[in-house]
């Protein structure tokens, strides 16, 4: 039976899920209220499915709610989740949107506070054929409690109509290792580290319209 074979749907049905295929897509469900009764193979609804989809799977002891074609349980659909005594909505904010997985990541919005919070319980991968822009009207700001490093294939720039400050900590290192290196600015240059190496094979400039401070108790500049 193909899901276009399905007649015409005329019972409201409520269960939990007892068996998924995510393959299919289909899952079986059992009725509480005939007495577990277990359904035949049902597929699942989704709000979209060729060209455009959306992949989310349902797990075993999902609250359903089932459109059946007859007042058997051999035919029908799932028609989607609902929330029950035992599982009620996790924010229970109608201005908060939310996106939550098992693991802990989770995706909100918040249209009141126009907030958008993203977290992730593992990694964040971003992948994009042409390019990537990021803008913001106030400040941005990464942090890390590991390594934080930028490749790039071209060059690098690094623009700031105020000051630009490279600081290492105590257990820190500062290294700039490229074929030409230029730091440039119309207003002071710092370069803060306990240990500091600047390494090209071919130019080093560093020009500026103000002082250039360079403290550190180890300086390297290597020029080849």
């Amino acid at each position: 039976m193909t899901h276009s074979d399905i007649e015409p749907a005329g019972f409201l049905r409520f269960g939990h899920v007892s068996a998924y295929d995510p393959k299919r897509h289909m899952a079986r469900v059992i009725f509480p209220a005939m007495d577990d009764v277990v359904s035949a193979w049902l597929p699942v609804a989704i709000s979209c499915s060729n060209g455009n989809f959306i992949e989310s799977h349902i797990d075993i002891g999902t609250h359903v709610a089932c459109i059946m074609a007859g007042e058997g349980t051999e035919s029908g659909i799932i028609a989607g989740c609902i929330y029950d005594n035992s599982n009620t909505p996790h924010t229970g904010n109608k201005d908060i949107t939310c996106l939550e997985f098992s693991d802990g990541t989770r995706l909100s919005y918040d249209r009141k506070n126009h907030s958008l919070d993203i977290n992730a319980s593992g990694t964040i991968t971003i992948n994009a054929s042409g390019n990537v822009t990021v803008n913001s009207q106030g400040n941005i700001t990464a942090n890390s409690s590991g390594d934080f490093t930028a490749n790039a294939a071209g060059s690098v720039s690094l623009v700031a109509d105020g000051g630009a400050t490279v600081i290492g900590s105590s257990k820190g290192y500062v290294s700039i290792d490229s074929q030409f290196v230029t730091i440039e600015s119309s207003e002071r240059i710092n370069l803060l580290s306990s240990s500091s190496s600047i390494k090209s094979s071919g130019k080093i400039d560093i020009l500026s319209a103000d002082e250039i401070n360079i403290k550190a108790p180890s300086v390297n500049i290597e020029e080849d």
